[in-house]
């Protein structure tokens, strides 16, 4: 049964991501979302999974949220252009449904209306692929994606260890989301630091989002992470253009 457009609140925040090299902000993530009018919240990767669950794809709903999400991101990646700024946007999109024909050409039908111009300010981020896959699937997705953007990445779990294969098949880097939580640095320290080891040593670039708190920032900045977002980032290198936009 096809579920329509979605009824609720939609928004999509720009979070500022910090580039610990630079000491500056020079990207953007567009984070999506959808407040229904019964309470639940979908964000991020959850929202662009929506329609996409189980067996049975509703790619009607599946390509109007990503049109939606892309049509955000294309326009920063305007405002940029125009500003003649070499900031980025980083536009997440859902890997698993890119594998299907049918939603992939609508991916390009949208993408395509966008000048070639905003390509050099996006970046799109491949999320709700989890774990190590095999590599005609990365590849087919890389293969929609690149025609379209500066380049791209993948959103992985900490526990992911066959970093290469991301990297054979053209993803310029990784990324992984700690949820803005308050991680115990006793708990999390060794992890982080054997998972950005595994990154440095595939070549790929990091982006870490959801760093929940100062001293989780302090340490990824130390063991040497580059780009980072979220609420423990410190808030002098944040940019007014986090507020959310919303479209009813």
């Amino acid at each position: 049964m096809a579920l329509g457009p979605e009824k609720g609140k939609f928004s999509v925040d720009f979070v500022p991501v910090f580039d610990n090299r630079a000491g500056s902000v020079n990207t953007f993530y567009l984070r999506p979302s959808l407040h229904r009018p019964d309470g639940s919240r979908f964000e991020d990767a959850a929202f662009l999974a929506l329609g996409a669950e189980g067996k049975f794809y509703d790619d009607a709903f599946v390509v109007f949220n990503m049109g939606r999400v892309i049509k955000f991101g294309m326009k920063k990646a305007d405002q940029l252009r125009s500003e003649a700024s070499d900031a980025k946007v980083i536009i997440p999109v859902n890997g698993a449904v890119l594998a299907r024909k049918e939603i992939a050409s609508e991916f390009a039908s949208l993408c395509r209306l966008a000048s070639p111009e905003k390509r050099a300010n996006v970046i799109f981020e491949v999320t709700n692929i989890a774990g190590d896959h095999r590599l005609s699937l990365l590849d087919d997705v890389a293969i929609v994606l690149h025609p379209f953007c500066l380049a791209c990445h993948v959103r992985v779990p900490l526990s992911a260890t066959n970093l290469t294969l991301y990297a054979t098949c053209n993803y310029t880097g990784v990324s992984v989301d700690l949820l803005n939580k308050p991680w115990p640095m006793a708990a999390v320290s060794a992890h982080l630091k054997a998972f950005f080891g595994r990154v440095e040593l595939s070549q790929l670039k990091l982006y870490t989002h959801g760093v929940g708190n100062h001293t989780l920032a302090t340490y990824l900045r130390g063991i040497g992470v580059r780009f980072l977002s979220g609420d423990g980032v410190d808030e002098d290198v944040l940019d007014a253009d986090s507020t959310p936009v919303f479209l009813d």
